[in-house]
């Protein structure tokens, strides 16, 4: 619902400046094969810019590149789930003492709490706007000018050290289910699943299971987690 990407499908280094000098150059777009190419350099930017980031800043993997052969079968592919699996690898590993960045969907960390948690979001609220994505909604937010660095930590230190049970809001899309277009609700059925999600050599687990409240469901005591080790047998 924030992001728009496909949750359901198949399971999914070079320097970023020759894409960004290759999708400036559009003198040979009038043939369907450079057209091909210039769709495939477009796509592995926005999964290495924005959805799978790094912190390599200026690189681009070219593990994905193979998957953009056919496009079709890459719009089957499970995208949203591989875009999860990365931001959980990266909210773990961004707490070690050598890491001075976070990398992964950043955007997507941002959105998930300004539904749940007000005082954190812009002053500025979303859009009313209609069939679109939950995020798309904060377009005009996130162009307002900013606090400074400094002054947004203090105030979210205190914010967090305070914070109580009911400043949480669980359930913050019911009022907004119904201003969604329907593609935001595809493969719903497995929204709550407990499965592996799987990224090439990266498997994180989704326990859906430890926040059923935000499916307005009844919390129970949730199965003990996989084993780190156990997950190579997906690979």
């Amino acid at each position: 619902m924030l992001l728009r990407l496909k949750i359901f499908g198949a399971p999914i280094t070079d320097m970023q400046l020759w894409v960004r000098q290759l999708l400036c150059d559009t003198s040979l777009m009038f043939l369907s094969i450079y057209v091909e190419r210039y769709t495939r350099a477009f796509i592995l930017r926005m999964i290495e810019g924005y959805l799978l980031t790094d912190h390599s800043s200026s690189f681009v993997s070219l593990t994905y590149l193979s998957l953009l052969e056919d496009f079709d079968a890459c719009g089957h592919m499970s995208w949203g789930s591989c875009g999860l699996e990365n931001m959980y690898r990266e909210l773990c590993v961004c707490t070690n003492y050598d890491h001075k960045e976070i990398g992964g969907s950043a955007i997507l960390v941002q959105l998930w709490a300004w539904y749940r948690l007000p005082v954190p979001a812009p002053s500025h609220p979303p859009l009313a706007t209609f069939h679109v994505p939950l995020g798309a909604r904060w377009n005009n937010a996130l162009h307002k000018p900013r606090e400074e660095r400094k002054d947004k930590i203090v105030k979210y230190r205190k914010y967090f050290d305070r914070l109580k049970r009911e400043d949480f809001v669980w359930k913050p899309y019911l009022e907004l289910l119904p201003t969604l277009p329907p593609y935001c609700f595809e493969d719903s059925q497995i929204w709550r699943s407990t499965v592996p999600l799987i990224n090439f050599h990266i498997v994180e687990y989704h326990y859906a299971d430890r926040v059923m409240r935000q499916f307005g469901m009844v919390q129970h005591i949730p199965a003990p987690p996989i084993i780190r080790r156990n997950c190579m047998i997906f690979h």
